[in-house]
C-alpha cells in the first residue's frame, strides 16, 4: 500500500483495542465542491471485543445509531459489547454468507478461483442486499447520524453500504474504491487469519474445499471487489444514481443527505444576501455578494438552511417596525442553521450541529452569526424548513396563551386570523392545553386548514372595513360561536376592525391578547372592559424572551416535545429561494398565506 493510503487510514482510524477497522469515512470531496463531514459516518468490523475504554472512546464520538449488518447467528455468537440507552441499534437479515458458501462450490479451490468467486459475489450484493442498503440509506437521510455501519469483518456488507452512502453524497468512484481499499491496510495478515480459521473447530465443507491461500484471497479487500459491485449496478440500473432511485433514495432524499453530511471546503470568502438599502416594499430588496462574517465571542457562525418569514419582515423594510436597523440590512427574522464555526467562549456547540434561532433581522442570507445563548438545538432528524417556522410563531403563542392569557383546559379560546402562522400555532397550542378552540378566518380553505389543525369550530368573516351594522353583525356571530358564557381568551394577531366585535364576545374576566395588527391599529371603547371585568393584554414575545430567558427556554423545550410528539406541526404554505425573498415577503403581506412562508438559501 502507498504512503498516501497509509495517511488516509491514519487520519480516519479510531484507535481501539477490540476493533481494528473502526474508522471515519468522512473527509472525501464531493462532486459539488463540498466535502463529507467528519464525525458523522463511521464504518467498522465486529464490535463484540471492545474493552471498557473502547466503549468510552466511542461514547465520546457522539455516535447515536448502530447499523449491524450481521446475520442473526453472527450476532448471537458475538454480541456487541457497546450498548447504552443513548444508542439505537438496527439489525437486518442479510443472509449473504449462505449465498457465498453456495456460490463457492462452483469455483475451483485455487487463489484464482477464490478471486473470481469474490468478484462474482460482489456483483450479486446490490441485488441480494438491496432491502438492507435501502433501509440504511433511508435512516441516514432521516437524520440517524452520527452512525456506525458494521458487520463481522467490516469489508463486504459494510463496504458496500459505505460505498452507496458516499455515492449518494456525490463522491467520485475512484475515492469510493480508495476508501474500500483502506480495509486492506487493517487486514494485512489475511494469511495468518485464514490459517487460524482452518485451525478452529468449525471447519465446514467450505473450509475443507478451500485452503488457507484461497481463503486469504477472500478475506482481502482489493478495489476490484467493490468495483465489481459498482459495475453490476451500472449494468442493471445504468448508474449508481439509478440504483439509488430503485431503493427509494431519490434526488430529494439525496439532497437532504448532502445538506446534512456535506460541508464547504474551508471558509467561503463571500456570500449572497438579500439587502434592504432603501425604505420601501419587497421590490426594493437587492441580492448582493458581501464578505462572509466571522463569529465573535459568544457567537456561532451558521450556514442558513432555511429562514422563516414573519410579519415584522414586512414592516421592517418599510421602517414601520418598532426596531429600525441601520441600512443596509437583510430582513429575515428566524432561521434554522448548521454550525460552521464556534466563537470564543462558546461551549456545548460543535461544527455540524443544527439549531434554530430568532435573529430579529439578517436571516435572508447564506451565512450569518447568531448568539449561542439564544440558539436552540434542532431535534435529531427534524425538518429544517419546519424548524425555521417554529420559534417566532409558536414561542410567541405559548407565551401569550400561558403567561398572558392563563388559558386552562376546558376554557374557550377564540383565535382571529386562525390560518396564518401564529393563528394556526394558537389553534394547535390551544388544543394541546385542552381548550375548546373557535377559529375565525376569511375563507373556506382557511377554515379547513384551521379544522385540520384541530379547531373545534370555524367561523368565516368578511373582509374589513366594516360599518356599524356590519361590526354588530360580526360581534353577534362571534358570540354565537363561542357560546353563552363568552370566550375566556381571545387571541388577536389581526387588529383593525375585527378587534371590537371580538371583544364584545369575551366572557367575564376574560383575557384579550393583542398579538399584532396587520389590519390596522384598533380603537376600543374601554367601557367594554369595565362591563366584562376583562383584561386587554399586550404580547411582546421578543422583549419577554430577552428579559426572562429561562422561562422562554422552558417554553421552547415544551414546544420541541410537542413537535416531536406530533401535537404541533408547523404548516408550510410556500417555499422560496433566496433570490425570491422579496416575493416571499410580498406573499405574506397579501394575507393570502395559509401557514408559514420559508426561504431556503441553499
Amino acid at each position: 500500500m502507498t504512503g498516501e493510503a497509509q495517511t488516509l487510514l491514519a487520519e480516519r482510524l479510531v484507535a481501539l483495542d477490540g476493533a481494528r477497522n473502526f474508522r471515519d469515512f468522512g473527509g472525501y470531496p464531493a462532486a459539488d465542491g463540498r466535502i463529507v463531514r467528519r464525525g458523522r459516518l463511521f464504518r467498522a468490523n465486529r464490535l463484540s471485543r471492545l474493552s471498557t475504554q473502547d466503549c468510552r472512546t466511542l461514547d465520546d464520538l457522539g455516535i447515536r445509531t448502530i447499523f449491524d449488518l450481521r446475520a442473526r447467528h453472527e450476532r448471537e455468537a458475538d454480541p456487541t459489547a457497546w450498548t447504552g440507552d443513548h444508542l439505537e441499534t438496527h439489525v437486518f437479515r442479510p443472509g449473504h454468507k449462505r449465498r457465498l458458501i453456495d456460490m463457492a462450490m462452483d469455483y475451483p479451490p485455487t487463489e484464482e478461483g477464490a478471486h473470481r468467486l469474490m468478484i462474482d459475489f460482489y456483483a450479486e450484493l446490490p441485488r441480494t442486499m438491496a432491502h438492507v442498503f435501502g433501509e440504511v440509506l433511508h435512516r441516514i437521510a432521516d437524520g440517524a447520524v452520527p452512525c456506525v455501519i458494521h458487520c463481522s469483518a467490516g469489508k463486504d456488507r459494510t463496504g458496500m453500504a459505505a460505498a452507496l452512502v458516499l455515492a449518494a453524497l456525490g463522491v467520485e468512484r475512484d475515492l469510493i474504491l480508495a476508501d474500500y481499499a483502506l480495509t486492506g491496510l487493517t487486514r494485512q495478515d489475511t494469511g495468518d487469519q485464514a490459517r487460524a480459521v482452518l485451525r478452529d473447530g468449525s471447519r465446514s465443507a467450505f473450509h475443507e474445499r478451500f485452503g488457507a491461500e484461497a481463503i486469504a484471497v477472500m478475506m482481502a479487500a482489493p478495489p476490484a471487489y467493490i468495483g465489481s459491485a459498482l459495475d453490476a449496478i451500472d449494468a442493471s440500473h445504468g448508474s449508481v444514481i439509478g440504483y439509488l432511485d430503485s431503493l427509494g433514495v431519490d434526488e430529494a432524499m439525496r439532497q437532504r443527505m448532502r445538506g446534512a453530511l456535506l460541508q464547504e471546503q474551508g471558509r467561503i470568502q463571500s456570500m449572497k444576501v438579500l439587502l434592504s438599502k432603501e425604505v420601501g416594499g419587497p421590490d426594493t430588496l437587492s441580492l448582493e455578494d458581501i464578505p462572509a462574517p466571522d463569529p465573535r465571542e459568544g457567537e456561532l457562525l451558521v450556514r442558513v438552511l432555511a429562514c422563516g418569514i414573519n410579519y415584522p419582515d414586512v414592516l421592517i423594510i418599510e421602517d414601520k417596525y418598532q426596531f429600525k436597523p441601520e441600512r443596509p440590512f437583510a430582513p429575515g427574522s428566524e432561521i434554522c442553521g448548521e454550525v460552521l464555526a464556534v466563537g470564543a467562549g462558546v461551549s456545548g456547540w460543535a461544527q455540524g450541529d443544527r439549531l434554530i434561532c430568532v435573529t430579529g433581522h439578517g436571516g435572508l442570507c447564506e451565512q450569518m452569526t447568531v448568539p449561542a445563548n439564544r440558539s436552540f438545538r434542532l431535534p435529531q432528524g427534524a425538518d429544517p424548513v419546519q424548524g425555521a417556522a417554529l420559534l417566532m410563531t409558536y414561542a410567541t403563542t405559548i407565551h401569550a396563551l400561558i403567561d398572558r392569557g392563563h388559558l386552562q383546559a376546558g376554557q374557550t379560546l377564540l383565535v382571529l386570523g386562525a390560518a396564518g402562522g401564529v393563528g394556526l400555532a394558537a389553534v394547535e397550542i390551544g388544543k394541546a392545553l385542552g381548550a375548546r378552540v373557535v377559529a375565525a378566518v376569511s375563507s373556506e380553505d382557511k377554515a379547513q386548514a384551521a379544522r385540520d389543525a384541530g379547531a373545534d369550530e370555524a367561523l368565516i368573516y368578511d373582509r374589513a372595513p366594516f360599518d356599524k351594522a356590519q361590526s354588530k353583525a360580526l360581534a353577534d356571530r362571534f358570540k354565537q360561536a363561542v357560546g353563552g358564557d363568552g370566550a375566556d381568551v381571545i387571541y388577536d394577531p389581526v387588529g383593525g376592525d375585527y378587534c371590537e366585535p371580538a371583544l364584545r364576545s369575551i366572557g367575564w374576566e376574560g383575557r384579550y391578547l393583542v398579538v399584532g395588527f396587520p389590519a390596522g391599529i384598533p380603537r376600543l371603547p374601554l367601557n367594554l372592559t369595565l362591563l366584562k371585568s376583562c383584561d386587554v393584554c399586550g404580547v411582546f414575545w421578543g422583549a419577554f424572551a430577552a428579559r426572562e430567558p429561562q422561562r422562554n427556554a422552558q417554553h421552547v423545550a415544551q414546544l420541541m416535545e410537542w413537535w416531536q410528539q406530533g401535537r404541533i406541526t408547523p404548516r408550510i404554505d410556500r417555499q422560496y429561494k433566496l433570490e425570491q425573498g422579496g416575493e416571499a415577503i410580498q406573499w405574506l403581506a397579501s394575507r393570502k398565506a395559509i401557514g408559514k412562508i420559508v426561504v431556503t438559501p441553499g
